[in-house]
């Protein structure tokens, strides 16, 4: 319930960011992250989808600069692929929705474990953290999120992330 109160006292008035905060803490029930896991398994999909759509695009440009250069562009392919992967992720997720196009679609909204959004550093962590362990694990370490309630994986509790389902 809000109260309207014209000479109120700054410390008395409400933090929207605590209340939203709450809000989300208690969206994200122990019931609900099952689903909540299954949601990231698919945005991940669509995520990597859209993102090989941009590497059919990149690929080409680079092969075609690779042969203008003899190919001595060639050597900057990889670390292309890299940015595009690292930089969709940390742009979007650090981003005004705090997601990519696949959690949007999912509907998952990632944020710091305290309810608030998360910084960029965060964002990158998180990401980065992710590709690291699966290339180091081959997606074994991800088995973390089913020995925890949270369902949350290494790199969410490297990097103070937890996901929850937009309402």
């Amino acid at each position: 319930m809000i109260k309207l109160q014209f000479d109120a006292d700054p410390a008395q008035i409400p933090d929207k960011s605590q209340e939203q905060a709450a809000s989300a803490r208690s969206n994200n029930s122990v019931g609900d992250s099952e689903s909540i896991l299954l949601r990231r398994v698919c945005a991940y999909l669509i995520d990597i989808a859209l993102l090989g759509l941009l590497g059919i695009v990149a690929i080409p440009v680079m092969g075609i600069l690779g042969l203008m250069s003899f190919g001595l562009l060639w050597i900057g392919i990889a670390p292309l692929l890299l940015v595009l992967i690292l930089g969709y992720d940390t742009l979007c997720c650090a981003g005004q929705r705090q997601a990519t196009a696949g959690m949007r679609l999912m509907g998952l909204r990632m944020q710091s474990k305290s309810g608030t959004n998360i910084t960029p550093g965060q964002a990158f962590m998180q990401s980065a953290g992710f590709y690291v362990s699966i290339a180091l694990t081959s997606f074994l370490i991800l088995g973390v999120a089913f020995l925890n309630a949270e369902r949350r994986c290494l790199h969410d509790f490297v990097s103070g992330t937890t996901f929850t389902r937009l309402t």
